[in-house]
């Protein structure tokens, strides 16, 4: 079984590559995209736990 949160990872980039060639990408951009990142996978968390 996938766990949420590679389904979540593997929908979210097939979304950004059907946007945005990964050439076009700063380091400014992943820096961002990790950052917000964390969010969902506190997200995960909370739902485990109850």
């Amino acid at each position: 079984m996938i766990s949420p949160v590679k389904k979540w990872m593997h929908h979210r980039n097939s979304k950004k590559q059907e946007k945005v060639p990964l050439s076009s990408f700063r380091p400014d951009d992943r820096n961002l995209d990790s950052e917000a990142m964390t969010k969902p996978f506190s997200n995960v968390k909370q739902i485990n736990k109850s």
